[in-house]
């Protein structure tokens, strides 16, 4: 038997009948998502954090700023073109209205899984890389300003870090 997806976010919601809706808050729409869609749709879901990572990584390299910045935002763009073209792959739900619906946290979606070593391993993993990320930074002298975008990264990890903690602990 295939392993069933789990489809959780910030813009996720749940219908009665048991479908997940993203709700797409820039254009006012909402989209089934079905079960086949739910790694192509984690994937887009971090990608302003993808293109920031690209960009980062590509500056340690002691590459001029502007073209990190450049290659993030090049990679923002293609992936921000692919997640619209995504969107209107799925099927479009007419007058939804978000606050009747049941969102589905991040947090609810690692406990549903159920994968208790999974999300301790993703936990160490991510505060891992919010420690080692400023430590390199440090150690390698980078400029004020790239300090502070590896400290928004670090933040950003610390965050996905504890919420993989908070599912360990909710798990039966």
């Amino acid at each position: 038997m295939a392993k069933k997806e789990i489809v959780a976010g910030r813009n996720i919601y749940k219908l009665e009948n048991g479908q997940f809706v993203l709700y797409d808050r820039l254009s006012k729409k909402a989209y089934i998502v079905k079960d086949k869609h739910a790694n192509q749709l984690n994937y887009y879901m971090n990608r302003f954090i993808v293109a920031l990572v690209l960009g980062i990584l590509i500056a340690t390299f002691n590459v001029n700023i502007l073209i990190c910045i450049g290659a993030g935002i090049i990679a923002l763009g293609v992936s921000e073109y692919k997640y619209r073209k995504f969107l209107s792959s799925l099927t479009q739900l007419p007058s939804f209205d978000i606050k009747k619906y049941q969102r589905v946290s991040r947090i609810d979606g690692i406990v549903k899984e159920g994968n208790k070593l999974r999300a301790v391993v993703l936990a160490l993993l991510y505060i891992a890389l919010a420690i080692l990320i400023v430590l390199n930074g440090i150690l390698q002298n980078h400029a004020t300003y790239l300090l502070v975008v590896e400290g928004i990264i670090s933040v950003v990890a610390l965050y996905f870090g504890i919420t993989n903690i908070i599912a360990i602990f909710r798990m039966k």
